[in-house]
């Protein structure tokens, strides 16, 4: 009896694993800060998942770990290379590769979670708001769609948007979901077509982690450092493993 329950339990286990499809963007909000001037080569890094990421059996949910590695640190070419390669939740851990699509500062953060009319909407829910995604879409909490400019290009969630990834028209950042046909993806504070880097004077992605070395994107800044503040927004893609 006792080898059965454990049969059936494993079985359970199996059916009901979270799986992460290649082309899954998972966004994320960072838990430790980074600077280049004063870290080292391997250091951990953290982030929290921003919102529920649907994926086969099941979501990640908002709040899960994900875990990286500041790889490298050129302080004369003021560049520093990371990864985020596992996802932590609480019954399972998941090995991935990612590139990163778009970052935004703490603050373009923190603005894009709060209404646009703050005077109007300072007495309504937040589930009525009307709000601004980093890269400038309009999210209509109160019953209507993400739209880019008139155009409906997702949905509000609770916690979040559920859109399709849009090609961006300014940077060489692609849609390309490697044949992940899941409809919605989760972009938490990001516009659909969010690319680059914004709110953070002088830093660029001069690598995102789709071409070699795969997995690991670089940054540059034209100034002293490279400086990531907690709470730092990134919206990640999930390579395909090999």
């Amino acid at each position: 009896m006792g080898h059965l329950f454990v049969i059936s339990l494993w079985l359970f286990w199996a059916v009901s694993a979270i799986q992460i499809p290649q082309g899954t963007i998972i966004p994320v909000s960072l838990s430790t800060s980074v600077d280049s001037e004063k870290d080292k080569p391997g250091k951990r890094l953290s982030a929290k998942v921003g919102q529920d990421v649907p994926v086969p059996g099941g979501k990640i949910r908002q709040g899960t770990r994900l875990e990286g590695r500041i790889v490298s640190i050129d302080q004369a070419a003021h560049t520093v290379v990371l990864e985020f390669d596992t996802v932590r939740m609480k019954h399972q851990t998941i090995q991935i590769r990612t590139s990163v699509r778009a970052m935004a500062a703490p603050t373009d953060v923190d603005s894009a979670q709060l209404p646009i009319n703050n005077i109007d909407d300072r007495g309504s829910p937040s589930s009525a708001w009307t709000t601004r995604q980093v890269g400038g879409e309009i999210v209509y909490r109160g019953g209507g769609h993400v739209l880019a400019g008139m155009r409906p290009v997702g949905e509000p969630v609770p916690d979040g948007i559920l859109a399709r990834l849009r090609p961006a028209n300014k940077l060489p950042c692609l849609g390309e979901t490697y044949g992940n046909e899941t409809p919605l993806m989760a972009l938490w504070v990001f516009s659909t077509d969010a690319c680059g880097v914004y709110g953070i004077s002088g830093l660029e992605i001069t690598h995102d982690g789709r071409t070699e070395p795969v997995g690991q994107f670089a940054l540059t800044t034209e100034k002293k450092k490279v400086h990531l503040y907690q709470g730092t927004g990134i919206l990640l893609r999930v390579l395909p493993q090999e």
